[in-house]
């Protein structure tokens, strides 16, 4: 089997070498490499990792390590900076909440 394996990640990693023929007659040489084979062994060798059916959910679950990762990932990302500066954020609201309170009373505006 690792030696299956071995070969396998070698056919993944070279690509296949394969005829271009015109008339009949080879006339050159290309390499084909097999996309599935790639995803394949990192599925097979760290299934934790990277588990199988990613595109339609498979066994992306909660409790997946992959999934919970990516939910780390996109919730830092949608939530950037603010939940880290919450604090800083609330501050700078209560700031200027009383800088237009004293505005309008020095103007006489605020008991109108």
């Amino acid at each position: 089997m690792a030696r299956l394996e071995n070969c396998a990640l070698a056919r993944a990693i070279e690509g296949q070498e394969r005829p271009l023929v015109s008339r009949g007659e080879i006339i050159a040489t290309w390499r084909q490499h097999n996309e599935a084979l790639v995803m394949f062994l990192p599925r097979q060798r760290r299934s934790a990792r990277y588990p199988a059916g990613l595109r339609d959910g498979g066994n992306l679950k909660p409790g997946n390590t992959m999934y919970e990762t990516l939910k780390k990932e996109i919730l830092a990302e949608a939530y950037g900076e603010f939940a880290a500066n919450e604090d800083e954020i609330i501050a700078s609201i209560n700031a200027k909440l009383d800088l237009m309170i004293a505005r309008k009373i020095a103007a006489g505006q605020f008991f109108d």
